[in-house]
Order: C-alpha cells, then sequence, then structure tokens
C-alpha cells in the first residue's frame, strides 16, 4: 500500500494541501497548558485544517506532506489494504488503525486554532495524502478524537504582540542533558522554556514560561564582560538552540473561533 500512499501524494492536486510544509506539532504543545484538555469530542476535520505533526521519525523537519510520505515504512498494511481504505473513509472514534503493530485510536490535538496529530503520525499522514488524492482537497476525517487545549494566555498576548509589530518569536525548551555543565545555571533554577523576542536593531528579549504558564522575563545583565563571557542567566538563555515560531503559525493559533464552535457543537 506504500506505492498506492506515494502515487495519490504524487497525482494530488499541485500548490494544494500536501504542499503545505509540516509544523512542528511538539512546538505547538508546548504553548498550551499541559494539564487536562478542556474541550473533547469527535469532530469532523476537514484535513487542509490539520498543519502540524509531533515527532519527526520519517520526514525532515521543513518537508511538505507530499513530501513526508516517501518516508512511510508501512510495515504489513497491503494485507489489510481495504481495512485501512474503509478507516480512512469512515467514522474513525476510538477504532484502532487495522494495520499491524499500531495502537490506539487517531488523536488530534488543538491549541487554540492549530490542530496536530497526537497519536497516529503514520496513519494521518497517509490518510492525508490518499484522501486528497481520492476523494479531494476538502474532504474530512470523520469523527476523529479530538482534544482542545487553551494558549497561555501571556503567551497568546505575547504573540499578538509580535504579529502587530512585526517581531520574530522563538522557541526553546532546554533538555536535562543539554550543553553539559554550560546550561546547569538554567536548569538548577527550573528554567526549562524559553521565549525569544527579536526585533532589528535590538538586543532579543527572553522570557521563561513558568509552570503555571505565567512569563518571567530574564533581564539583560548589561554589563559587556558577562555578555562576552556567556556567565548570566541571560547570556545562557540566548545561546539556547531556538526554533522560530512562523508568524503563519502564530496567526492559525490565534484564530480559534472556528474550532471553539465545533466543540461547542460537538
Amino acid at each position: 500500500m506504500k506505492e498506492e500512499i506515494i502515487t495519490s501524494a504524487q497525482k494530488a492536486q499541485r500548490q494544494g494541501v500536501l504542499d503545505e510544509a509540516i509544523y512542528n506539532g511538539d512546538l505547538i504543545e508546548q504553548l498550551a497548558f499541559s494539564t487536562k484538555s478542556s474541550a473533547e469530542g469527535y469532530l469532523d476535520i476537514p484535513i487542509r485544517d490539520i498543519i502540524a505533526l509531533r515527532e519527526r521519525d520519517f520526514y525532515q523537519a521543513g518537508s511538505s506532506w507530499r513530501q513526508a510520505v516517501v518516508g512511510l515504512d508501512c510495515y504489513g498494511w497491503d494485507d489489510v489494504r481495504d481495512s485501512i481504505v474503509d478507516y480512512f473513509t469512515s467514522d474513525l472514534r476510538d477504532n484502532a488503525f487495522p494495520a499491524p503493530g499500531s495502537s490506539g485510536e487517531l488523536r488530534i490535538g488543538f491549541v487554540g486554532g492549530a490542530a496536530y496529530c497526537r497519536l497516529g503520525n503514520h496513519r494521518l499522514a497517509a490518510a492525508k495524502a490518499w484522501l486528497a488524492y481520492n476523494c479531494g482537497e476538502d474532504a474530512f476525517l470523520k469523527k476523529a478524537s479530538c482534544y482542545y487545549k487553551p494558549i497561555f494566555p501571556e503567551v497568546e498576548n505575547l504573540m499578538e504582540r509580535c504579529l502587530v509589530d512585526g517581531l520574530t518569536m522563538k522557541y526553546a525548551f532546554l533538555s536535562l542533558d543539554e550543553g553539559g555543565k554550560k546550561y546547569d545555571c538554567l536548569r538548577n533554577a527550573n528554567l526549562r522554556r524559553f521565549l525569544c523576542v527579536e526585533e532589528r536593531g535590538r538586543l532579543p528579549e527572553i522570557f521563561v514560561i513558568e509552570s503555571d504558564g505565567k512569563l518571567s522575563r530574564i533581564p539583560n545583565e548589561g554589563n559587556f564582560f558577562r555578555r562576552i563571557f556567556n556567565s548570566g542567566f541571560y547570556s545562557k538563555a540566548t545561546s539556547l538552540n531556538y526554533e522560530v515560531v512562523p508568524s503563519a503559525l502564530i496567526k492559525l493559533m490565534l484564530d480559534k473561533s472556528k474550532v471553539i464552535n465545533w466543540f461547542s457543537n460537538s
């Protein structure tokens, strides 16, 4: 079935939903409350509205959906091809994917107005390609298991400011082993999630996302030698490995009225 999915991706409409870049679902999720979802339901989701996947184990960052399906393994899918097609075109609900080794139902998460795959990256990419060609760009995933989480309010305000003022927002997560002892001062202070806001001609603003979602700004040390020798919180935080939060993604996340309406009516 891998060839069928790749062929579907190749023959689907050009400059369409499969040519959009896949956003990073892990990044989207980090900007939301990690507590229990504020809404759940089985929703009909247009395939064009699912914009992100999580773990990038079969495609490169920046890939389009059309490119990504080439990396799918699809082991054992040929033997259950008809069952998979039925899965793609039927109510999903809590049904497991019929391919061997697959576990759990497909789960779609929303943070604000941005939809990403929480569970089932491989089947979601395959379904999007197959449906785009065989059912058209306006195809739906039917009655998918969906979860909604709000954006942290202070992060949302900062996003709005970045859009209005034309600023660049970046995100970084400090893992337990990243950078070795270099970042121990940040880890020891329990500083793990960072936002960097850049404006041309000015030093970047660095914020920490606290566990309750509030933002704490790390002040610039101001001392030239401390910056040069990278010894303070600000200097350490500016040297983290940041990922740009694209302005197009920010717009999608902030435009949440349609999604809230879907959950209200589910």
